[in-house]
């Protein structure tokens, strides 16, 4: 038994596929839209390891469940957060660590072997 649509019937049923399938693939709207850190430090002036570090207050996201999930954010709420002012004053980064003083050769009063058999 075979079943027979009337070509009504079948232009209404494409034009219903078709406008689901729009839906489904139509690109996010902003608000919809989730970025990076590289994305939201781009559109803030810092860098990506500041959003990363405070990604909580900036909405940050985190995607999937494995040992490292993808962290995410709505550029719309970032953008808000980064405009307003902080409430904990910023603390100027640490000075790099001193490094050791190099030791000066002293002249020796002892002959010294030849290398590589230069005399």
């Amino acid at each position: 038994m075979s079943a027979r649509l009337d070509p009504a019937d079948l232009e209404a049923l494409a034009d219903l596929i078709a406008d689901r399938l729009a839906e489904h693939l139509a690109p996010p709207t902003n608000g919809d839209r989730l970025v990076d850190a590289a994305t939201v430090a781009a559109a803030l002036g810092v860098t990506a390891g500041h959003v990363r570090e405070n990604a909580e207050r900036y909405g940050g996201r985190r995607i999937g469940d494995g040992p490292r999930p993808r962290l995410r954010f709505d550029l719309a709420v970032a953008l808000a957060v980064g405009a307003a002012p902080a409430s904990v004053p910023a603390q100027p980064p640490a000075p790099p660590p001193a490094r050791p003083a190099r030791r000066r050769a002293r002249p020796s009063a002892v002959d010294l072997l030849p290398i590589g058999g230069r005399q």
